[in-house]
Parts: structure tokens; sequence; C-alpha cells
């Protein structure tokens, strides 16, 4: 009863809230009925090393520490993968690099901190799912328009204005997105061997609710396994995820569209009769025990579940290859069952993006790291794959492998591709199709587009409002 009063004045702050917001005026200053050209978006440049820096310019730097906060979990070989990267950002900056992981349960209330209490953050990542418009309305990040044309020519190269347009916010540029799919489509990402192990068919599912009946298997034959989950702490979750096949959010779900509707009428989500039959078909999963009991609180990854043999399935977004990616991450085999068309909004773009954070001390050397992230495929690879001998080997120019005796349970650094940067000089790993990169710019182009792509809500005359309702949605999101 509590929990349906509290929704309910969730919706009215929502209302109140939304009868605010006029999307011409807050657009970039742009056209959102323009639907731009994505034709050139996230190209794919020859994987050739041609970053030596200006020898000029590299004299009159002095030794700096660049600080670069993630989202994601710790790893183990972290201070391994660090000094590697920092012989190559002694060469080519002049400077040392610290990597900050934190995991998605903990972010708002960390770099919220973090910033608060003026700690150095150089590079910050940033997101729709956690409040991109937010950010910026709280000056936590810095317009990097100037930067971006003084230090940043390889990031417009790779990108194309139409992506970097889509990121600005009334007309400014505060975060480049990492070049990966800018589309998605959702659904559920399952364990393949326990589908083949018990005979169980998911041909047919493609809708949630078609999804019952598999869980109730599930459920049935391993029963110390869990059927399903999405992402604690986030809106990644199972209702958010296939709100966003249908929905547009808008940046930040205060106020969303119906993709295939062009007449572009903002709607509260939590109102909408699709939303209200998601809620019940997952209050229904919750009570038989298709989701764990502490859904709601647990910060434990998703994926580092299944690795560990407590969960079979995960809602998600999808993209090129996904099944091969998440198989290295958590060592299952996996198959995924796709419930929307794919699409591409604003937040599709903005999903991972890198912003400069208001407490960086060098902004001028953060956003030539940055530009180096687009460029270098060297830089690109430490961080991505890690350290070559030690979590890959090469199996030719283009593909690597797990050596010998390593695998994705105990690799010390675990694959960060579509996190930062430009993701298509990374290497493909074996089993993954050699043309991923091409077929992803491919998918990109395919996706249903949403008429508001490109616009990005400025929350700024909003933000106390903002700031109650987003409180609200993360206590109660589901």
């Amino acid at each position: 009863m509590r929990r349906r009063k509290n929704l309910i004045i969730f919706s009215l702050v929502l209302i109140m809230v939304l009868s605010t917001l006029q999307l011409v005026g807050c657009s970039s200053e742009k056209d959102a009925d323009t639907k731009p050209d994505t034709t050139d978006q996230a190209k794919v440049p020859d994987q050739t090393d041609d970053t030596k820096p200006d020898e000029d310019t590299q004299s009159e730097l002095e030794p700096y520490e660049l600080h670069v906060v993630l989202s994601g979990n710790d790893q183990k070989d972290k201070p391994l993968v660090e000094e590697k990267m920092n012989e190559l950002l002694k060469e080519k900056l002049n400077a040392s690099i610290k990597l900050t992981f934190i995991n998605a349960s903990n972010w708002l209330q960390q770099t919220n901190l973090m910033i608060a209490g003026d700690e150095k953050i150089d590079l910050l990542w940033t997101s729709s799912f956690y409040g991109y418009s937010s950010v910026v309305a709280r000056g936590q990040v810095i317009p990097i328009d100037d930067l971006l044309e003084k230090h940043g020519q390889d990031i417009v190269s790779v990108l194309g204005d139409d992506v970097l347009d889509a990121c600005k916010i009334e007309n400014k540029l505060y975060a480049v997105p990492s070049t990966r799919d800018m589309a998605a489509d959702f659904g559920v990402i399952m364990r393949k061997d326990i589908l083949e192990k018990h005979g169980i068919d998911i041909s047919n599912v493609k809708t949630m609710e078609d999804l019952t009946p598999v869980l109730q298997a599930i459920k049935e034959k391993e029963p110390d396994i869990i059927p399903t989950g999405g992402h604690p702490g986030s809106s990644n979750t199972m209702v958010g995820l296939i709100a966003k096949g249908t929905f547009d959010i808008l940046d930040d779900w205060f106020g969303v569209i119906r993709i295939k509707d062009d007449d572009m009428k903002v709607v509260n989500l939590y109102e909408t009769p699709e939303y209200e039959e998601w809620l019940n078909i997952v209050r229904d999963w919750y009570v038989k025990g298709y989701i764990s009991k502490d859904a709601a609180t647990s910060t434990e990854g998703a994926f580092d579940q299944i690795r560990a043999d407590r969960l079979c399935s995960v809602f998600y977004s999808f993209k090129p290859g996904i099944e091969r990616q998440e198989e290295i991450r958590t060592g299952k085999p996996m198959v995924k069952i796709s419930m929307t068309d794919p699409v591409a909004t604003t937040s599709t773009v903005t999903v991972m993006m890198t912003s400069i954070a208001k407490t960086s001390r060098d902004t001028e050397r953060a956003m030539m790291l940055l530009n180096l992230w687009f460029k270098d495929p060297n830089l690109v690879n430490l961080f991505d794959n890690g350290v070559e001998g030690v979590h890959y080997e090469k199996v030719s120019d283009n593909i690597i492998k797990y050596p010998d005796n390593v695998d994705a349970q105990s690799s010390g650094w675990i694959s960060n591709n579509y996190t930062i940067g430009n993701n298509f000089l990374s290497y493909v790993w074996e089993g993954y199709d050699p043309d991923l990169w091409q077929k992803t710019d491919e998918f990109n182009k395919s996706a249903i587009k949403s008429p508001a792509y490109g616009f990005s809500f400025n929350s700024e005359p909003v933000k106390t409002q903002v700031a109650a309702v987003t409180n609200v949605m993360l206590e109660y999101i589901s």
C-alpha cells in the first residue's frame, strides 16, 4: 500500500515537472524533426599508430597525473595495466594515469561526493543512464567545445558532427560518446547451456509475457539458480530496458515520447498502460521466485552473478556480437532474445560518454588524453583488453584470444570494450565475427530513429524538481 501511495505521489510530481517542459525551447537549438544522417558516424579508421607527439608541445608539458573515473568493478591487474599505460602516456603527453572504477550501485553517491569534495577528476564517465543533463545542470562537468577544437581533432574526425550534436545541451558540448553501437534493441540474454540441458525452447519468445513459461521451467529444473534479473542501482532494469525499446526517454525519463509516434507528445511513462503491464508481469515473476528476493537491494552486478552460477539471465541492450561479448565476461555460453526492434535515440548515443570534470586541474591535458583514446590503438587495446601475453595473445593482426591457462574467470583484467574512446581500434576476440566493427556500423544505420533524435533536455530551469524526482525514481524504479 505504501509503495502504491508513493508511486501516486511520484506521478503527481512528474505531471508538475512535465507541465514546465517544452521540447522546442529546451532543445539544443535544432529542429527535432530534422533527422541527421548518421551514414558517417563511428567511422572505422585504419589501425596504424601515427600518434607521435608534437615535440615542441611535448617539451612544454609539465609532468601530470591524469585521474580517470569510470563505471565498473575494480580489477586485480589494474596496477599492471596502469604501469603499461604510463609508459605510453609518458612518451605522448608527459603524463601518468590513475584509473578509478566505481560500481553501478554506488556511482551517483560516490561521484557526487568526490566532486563536492573537490577531488581531482580529469576524465569522468557520464551517461544518460545516470542523468547526464542533471550532471550538466549541477555544473559537475565543463563545456568542452573550445578544448575539442584545440586538442580534439581526432575525436571530431572519428565521430562526426551529427553524433557530437546529439550530445549537446543548449548548443554546448559537455561529453563525447565512445565509438560503438549507436542504436540498440532490447530483451534478455540467457545461459545457453541451461536451456539446452533441459530442452527449453525460446524460439517463440517475443515479449515479456512470452518469457514467463521459460522462467518457470528454469526455476523448476535449476532451483539453485535465479531465472532472471536486471542491473541494480540504475535504470538498466527489466522494465526500464523494455521501455527504452518503445519510448524515447529524452535523456532522463522525466517525460517520454513513443518512438513510433511522430506527434512527439510528451507523456509520463509511469502512467502509460504499457508500463503498468510490464510492472504487473515483473511483480508476478517476483512472487513466483523467478527474480531474486533481494533484487531491489543487491549491489552485485548481474553478470558477476551469472559468472558465479547464481543467475541464468539478465535483461539487456543488444548490438552485434553481444552473445560473444558476454561469454567472454562470464565464461558461460549465452543467447539473446530480442523483444524490441533496433532503435536510435539521443540516449543510445549518450549512454556511454566521457566528460571533463570541473575538478580537473589541467583541462587541456585531459582533452589531449581523450583525443589520444580516439587515435592510438595501443592505448585503446591496453585499456580494452589488457597486456599482451598476460591477458590476451594474438591469433592474427586483429584477432586475439586468452593465453593458455587463462580464461574469463581467472583473468586479472576483463574486457572494457565500449566504455571510452574509439573502440573500433580495439582487437576482436576470437569467436566474434572478424567484421564486427563494420557490422556494428551497419546496425547503427539500420535502426528506427526516434523523431526526437538529437534532442537533449536542459534541466537547469527545473533542476530542484528533477533532483527530487530522481531520488524517488532511484528508490522505486523496477
